[in-house]
């Protein structure tokens, strides 16, 4: 699979991307506002990673997508949608760049075009994110990307021996056609 935009290109993975998937995972930065729980981040964490995308994609129940540029075909980073709701048809997007990537658009380009292919190709009605309170990064790139901010799951995650509340923001079929570009 693969979904081509300006300056990347979304597209599966395969074993041979483990090392890249080790230079965007294994930042400190990263790990900070991800639910990668492993950190350091190894190769062999990768492979297994990269097997369950496979898995994920087969069964129709997850879509993780590697982030290439498309000039350097560089992985520096990767989307998922994971389907939450089939009768409803509701998904959770999630997303990670490569810390030296950050503040350059990537992920912003990257969530849009997984939002037309969710909306467009997978018929779907909701996308939903959910982000550790402390990422105001994250918050930015998902409001310029036409998500509204719903909410607080309370104490959602614990990381670095404290617990942190979760935003959830969402995005309906109907805004992203209403909205420009």
């Amino acid at each position: 699979m693969e979904i081509e935009g300006d300056r990347i290109r979304l597209r599966t993975l395969e074993q041979d991307d483990a090392r890249g998937i080790v230079r965007y995972a294994d930042h400190e930065e990263n790990w900070r506002y991800t639910l990668f729980d492993l950190y350091p981040y190894y190769e062999e964490y990768a492979r297994d990673f990269i097997d369950r995308a496979q898995k994920g994609y087969e069964s129709g129940i997850q879509i993780i997508l590697g982030i290439e540029l498309i000039d350097q075909e560089e992985l520096i980073g990767a989307v998922d949608l994971r389907i939450i709701d089939r009768e409803n048809k509701c998904a959770e997007i999630g997303y990670m760049v490569s810390y030296p990537y950050w503040g350059k658009g990537y992920a912003t380009e990257a969530i849009r075009l997984l939002i037309g292919y969710a909306f467009d190709n997978m018929m779907l009605h909701r996308l939903q994110a959910v982000i550790f309170e402390v990422n105001a990064r994250s918050s930015r790139v998902l409001e310029k990307c036409g998500f509204v901010r719903e909410g607080v799951e309370r104490q959602r995650y614990f990381r670095e021996g404290n617990w942190h509340d979760g935003i959830v923001f969402s995005i309906l079929d109907s805004e992203c056609r209403t909205r420009e570009p």
